[in-house]
C-alpha cells in the first residue's frame, strides 16, 4: 500500500463535497484494506468533515471554493428539492432569514444536523413532489456555478400551505401578512394556473382557496390598482 497524500486525495475527490462511497473507492485503489479506519484517521486530522453517514466534506483548511450547501441538500437525500421556508426566502417572497436548508420529499421526513448547517427533509405525496421543480444557479466563492433544484415561488408556497394546519375558512389577508409575512407585491403576480394544478395533486381545498384569493387580488388591483381590498372576501 502506498499511502495517499493529502493533495492526492483532494485531486482523486474533485470536488469539496462527496459520497463516503467515492472515498471509500479512493482509499480501496490506493490499497487500503480497511477504509473505515483511514476515515476516521482523516476526520480527526479535519481533513474531511462529516455531514452525514454518507457524506463528507473537505476540511476548511483544504477547500479551494465555498460549500455549495444547496446542492448538498440536494444530494443528502435522493430526490428532493428545496422549498417551503428557504425557497420562499430565496425567491424574496418573505424578509426573514432562514438558515435551515428545509426541502421536500416523497420519501420519509427526516433531518440532518451537522457544523456545515441543519438540513430538514418534509415527506409529501409523490403527485405532488413532482410538479414545480425548476433549477438555480449561484456563483460560489470561485465564480463558478453551483446549481440546485429548488421549488417555483408558487410550489414553494402551496407546499407551506399544504403542511400549515389553517381554520376553515382560512383568512388569507391575516395569515399571508400576520404569519407568513409574505411579500404583498406577489399576491396579484402569482401564476394562478400553477397553484391550481398543485392544488389538484395535493387534492387540498387549502391550496385550491388560495388561487382564487389571488384571483379576486388581481381583479381588484386591476380595478383599483392595489392588490389589497376589504369585505370578506378573503374568507374562502
Amino acid at each position: 500500500m502506498t499511502k495517499i497524500t493529502v493533495p492526492e486525495l483532494i485531486s482523486s475527490l474533485g470536488r469539496e463535497e462527496f459520497p463516503r462511497s467515492r472515498l471509500v473507492e479512493i482509499l480501496l485503489q490506493r490499497g487500503y484494506r480497511r477504509p473505515d479506519d483511514a476515515i476516521a484517521s482523516l476526520t480527526v486530522k479535519g481533513i474531511i468533515e462529516r455531514v452525514t453517514r454518507e457524506w463528507f466534506l473537505l476540511g476548511p483548511l483544504w477547500r479551494r471554493r465555498s460549500i455549495h450547501k444547496r446542492w448538498l441538500a440536494n444530494q443528502l437525500l435522493l430526490p428532493s428539492t428545496l422549498s417551503l421556508e428557504y425557497a420562499l426566502q430565496f425567491h424574496g417572497l418573505i424578509p426573514e432569514s432562514v438558515e435551515v436548508f428545509t426541502s421536500v420529499t416523497p420519501l420519509r421526513s427526516r433531518e440532518y444536523r451537522s457544523p456545515t448547517g441543519t438540513f430538514t427533509y418534509i415527506r409529501i405525496p409523490e403527485e405532488a413532489f413532482c410538479l414545480g421543480r425548476t433549477v438555480a444557479t449561484l456563483p460560489d466563492s470561485t465564480g463558478k456555478s453551483e446549481r440546485f433544484f429548488i421549488a417555483s415561488p408558487e410550489k414553494a408556497l402551496a407546499d407551506k400551505i399544504w403542511l400549515e394546519n389553517l381554520p376553515s375558512p382560512v383568512d388569507w389577508e391575516t395569515y399571508l401578512i400576520d404569519d407568513l409575512r409574505l411579500d404583498e407585491d406577489f399576491w396579484s403576480k402569482a401564476k394562478i394556473d400553477e397553484i391550481l394544478r398543485f392544488g389538484k395533486a395535493y387534492r387540498s381545498r387549502k391550496v385550491t382557496s388560495l388561487a382564487t384569493f389571488f384571483r379576486l387580488c388581481d381583479g381588484r388591483r386591476k380595478s383599483h390598482g392595489r392588490p389589497r381590498g376589504g369585505g370578506n372576501a378573503h374568507a374562502l
